[in-house]
């Protein structure tokens, strides 16, 4: 332990967090993972005579949140156990063990409270997440153990702790107290938090402290934009504020002009275009190649290629999914705030992405909307005419979002066909 602990502070978390004889974990299978790795050694799963010891609490779920679907459930009961060892199979897979190990599959899981809907399937209200929290500390609070591990999500233990942290404690270490009600933990982060409980059940975090080495993902404070209308793409902008260049283009693929031949006799760049769907760019080679770009069932489009080589299939496996599985489109007209919601989803997907700078081939339509919703006031005033025109086929327009302020602070027009 003092090893590992080099203060008091440390060393009473510490022996706290390896004498612990509950376990709970979040259902979601992210964070199921990490219990049941991170958990598969701790010294109650190993010396435990009961077969379960690792058990689901729906409340310690992470936040839904408009468009977040990497925070709703897809399982009830054992299915969430066998999704997370299939999960587990599949990333153990690339590695020397080739298979999850025994200490991990033995780890028994009470599902608890888990057997029916227990997700949010729309985006859960700060009241009902302030509840949430409430439940879930007054769940701890009437458990018989003095030491509990919960297996949780980032933001949900920000929130926690910045609902519970009481002025003692705060003062005790205000850099970290403040870090902690501000910024994310790391990916398999360990915090301890010593809870007083009150007479209505509701805990003050009297002490707190970081465990094996967790640091915070520090948000920096937002550079300046830069004057010049040029999209330097280089990230310059700490990852955590997110306020980066987010690069739009739209190209477009319609039903007239949807044939393109290629001949060169000298490497060249081109494209194709029309004005209603998508795009299709090669480079041509020495010998002549035709591409053709046809619109498939349910919109999109799908190339053809006829010549040497094996780009189409280069391309095909370079295309994801994701969520176009199942029926993704509108039967009907779909309304005005219909689309502002689908907005605001699209808005929190780009904000979980890891990357500062993304390509987003869309629609005029869809573009020009986005933009007068979404564009500052001052953004309003200082580009109105490029705020409220609509795209030409295969213009390429750049926009800076600020998703701290949840505004486009910048618009420049980039290219055009």
């Amino acid at each position: 332990i003092k090893a590992l602990a080099p203060t008091t502070r440390h060393q009473k978390f510490l022996s706290a967090f390896l004498n612990s004889d509950s376990l709970i974990s979040s259902p979601l299978t992210r964070a199921l993972q990490t219990a049941m790795v991170g958990l598969a050694l701790h010294p109650h799963t190993i010396r435990s005579k009961r077969p379960n010891v690792l058990n689901l609490v729906a409340d310690a779920r992470e936040k839904r949140n408009l468009g977040g679907r990497d925070t709703q459930g897809q399982a009830l009961g054992q299915e969430i156990v066998d999704r997370a060892l299939n999960e587990l199979r599949i990333l153990f897979e690339g590695t020397p063990q080739k298979e999850v190990p025994e200490e991990i599959k033995r780890v028994g899981i009470n599902i608890n409270d888990c057997t029916q809907i227990w997700w949010n399937t729309n985006a859960e209200s700060a009241d009902a997440f302030n509840e949430r929290l409430d439940n879930l500390a007054k769940h701890l609070g009437f458990m018989k153990s003095t030491s509990i591990v919960v297996t949780s999500h980032s933001h949900f233990i920000r929130a926690f702790f910045k609902r519970f942290i009481c002025q003692e404690g705060a003062r005790s270490q205000p850099e970290l107290s403040e870090g902690l009600q501000r910024d994310l933990l790391c990916n398999g982060g360990v915090i301890g938090l010593d809870l007083e409980f009150t007479s209505s059940g509701i805990p003050r975090i009297m002490d707190f402290c970081l465990l094996f080495d967790t640091k915070l993902n520090i948000k920096t404070k937002k550079t300046k934009s830069p004057k010049s209308p040029q999209l330097d793409g280089s990230g310059n902008n700490h990852q955590r504020s997110r306020s980066a260049y987010r690069l739009v283009d739209n190209f477009k693929l319609s039903k007239s002009n949807i044939d393109r031949v290629q001949s060169s006799n000298s490497s060249s760049n081109s494209s194709s275009h029309g004005g209603g769907g998508g795009t299709t760019s090669n480079r041509s080679s020495s010998s002549s190649q035709y591409y053709r770009a046809e619109h498939g069932k349910g919109g999109g489009a799908k190339i053809k290629r006829k010549g040497k080589g094996d780009w189409e299939a280069w391309l095909l496996n370079k295309i994801d999914v994701n969520d176009c599985t199942d029926k993704w489109w509108d039967t009907s007209k779909e309304s005005s705030q219909a689309l502002s919601m689908r907005m605001a989803e699209f808005v929190n997907i780009v904000h979980y992405r890891p990357e500062t700078s993304l390509v987003v081939v869309g629609h005029s339509a869809f573009f020009r909307q986005f933009v007068q919703n979404y564009a500052s006031s001052k953004l309003k005033r200082r580009k109105h005419d490029l705020v409220m025109s609509k795209l030409a086929n295969c213009e390429m327009r750049g926009i800076k979002f600020c998703l701290e302020r949840n505004e486009i602070v910048d618009v420049v027009a980039i290219a055009k066909a």
